[in-house]
């Protein structure tokens, strides 16, 4: 598919308009189109973008950008991008960057665009409900902190899952940082005036400050509920403590009078077995007092 710039954000149905424009393509038309641009070819397979970068190749900026999930409905996104002279070239087999740049065909003016700042605009397009999806998974952190005090068995997969995606985000806003300042920097195209990646970078920079403190959050949640189960196990061992403590004094008791030797005065006494309940009653209560007032439980 490919767009004219001229005037606003045109689709052009036929062959390449007249520059500026733009062409959104597969990868498998590619090679026929880079061939006949004199672009150069895409340095991986689509499913192996692990990273938003940009390289400058001869006359162009040849980069990928990959956002991870975000949401049900936003499903992760891979796609190969070229700026260079009077136009850009996107490369996406999943679809996202075409419904994208439809989207941005009917909400950009009718003025005259350079390549650069569709660029811009498709990247803002791609991030735009970014906020309100860190500020979900904020709110779901505070919704988990009830479960990580009750010490729910799902809490703990909860938080390992918005752990990990809060760190895929924090990684990934600052690559779009980095790739929105190289793009600032370069001069392989036509700035003329336009400064727009630099506020591009500062909110990526914004974004990733709230992934972070998501990530930092989640860790923290998860550190308290570890405190939680080890202060519930010394609690538990305390009480098992004590009451091993307790019978330990009456296994003896019972362990030396259980030997049943022929000359133990006590085995003919005839208050001999009331005594030895009564000493087990005294040893048991005087060793609850004596923990009682340790406070050991």
């Amino acid at each position: 598919m490919f767009y004219s710039l001229s005037h606003g954000l045109t689709p052009v149905e036929g062959p390449l308009p007249t520059a500026p424009y733009a062409a959104c393509l597969t990868t498998q038309a590619w090679p026929d189109f880079a061939a006949g641009q004199g672009l150069p070819p895409l340095p991986c397979a689509p499913e192996a973008i692990a990273f938003c970068k940009v390289e400058p190749i001869s006359n162009c900026l040849l980069g990928t950008l990959a956002l991870p999930p975000r949401g049900p409905k936003r499903p992760a996104v891979r796609f190969f991008f070229c700026l260079g002279g009077q136009g850009l070239c996107l490369a996406d087999d999943g679809g996202h960057v075409q419904a994208a740049m439809q989207a941005l065909a009917s909400a950009l003016p009718g003025q005259r665009l350079s390549p650069a700042a569709l660029l811009l605009a498709l990247f803002s397009q791609l991030i735009e409900g970014d906020l309100l999806f860190l500020q979900g998974l904020e709110d779901r952190l505070s919704a988990l902190e009830d479960e990580v005090e009750g010490l729910r068995q799902d809490a703990a997969g909860q938080l390992r899952r918005l752990r990990r995606t809060a760190a895929r985000l924090e990684r990934c806003y600052a690559q779009l940082a980095d790739l929105a300042q190289v793009l600032d920097e370069s001069e392989l195209y036509d700035k003329a005036g336009f400064s727009g990646f630099q506020a591009f970078a500062a909110r990526c920079l914004r974004l990733r400050e709230l992934a972070l403190s998501l990530r930092e959050l989640c860790t923290q949640l998860r550190e308290e509920r570890q405190a939680l189960l080890a202060q519930r196990q010394t609690q538990a061992m305390n009480t098992l403590t004590v009451v091993t403590s307790v019978f330990l004094p009456l296994s003896f008791l019972t362990s030396w009078y259980g030997m049943n030797f022929a000359h133990m005065p006590e085995l003919g006494w005839r208050f001999g077995y009331p005594l030895v309940c009564l000493l087990a009653a005294g040893i048991a209560l005087g060793c609850f007092l004596l923990f009682k007032r340790k406070r050991y439980f």
